[in-house]
C-alpha cells in the first residue's frame, strides 16, 4: 500500500508569509487590479440594478400578485 506523505508543518515565519501572499490576492482591490474591465462592467450592472430597485419594488407591491404575497407573509 502506498501511504500518502503528509507535508511537514510550516514554521511560524513560513505560515505568516503564506498568509500574507493569500491575503494580497483576496478582496475587491486585488480583483479590480487583476480584471479592471470586468470590475467596471460589474459595477455598471450593479449600479443599474440598484438604481431600478425602488421602482421595481413599488410596481411589485402595487400589483395584485405582490399584494397576495405580502398578505401571505404578514
Amino acid at each position: 500500500m502506498d501511504r500518502k506523505t503528509t507535508p511537514e508543518p510550516l514554521t511560524p515565519a513560513e505560515a505568516k508569509e503564506q498568509l500574507r501572499e493569500v491575503a494580497a490576492r483576496v478582496g475587491i482591490v486585488p480583483w479590480v487590479r487583476r480584471d479592471p474591465f470586468g470590475a467596471m462592467i460589474t459595477g455598471a450592472v450593479v449600479g443599474f440594478l440598484l438604481g431600478r430597485l425602488p421602482r421595481v419594488l413599488r410596481q411589485v407591491t402595487h400589483s395584485r400578485v405582490g399584494q397576495k404575497v405580502i398578505d401571505r407573509l404578514v
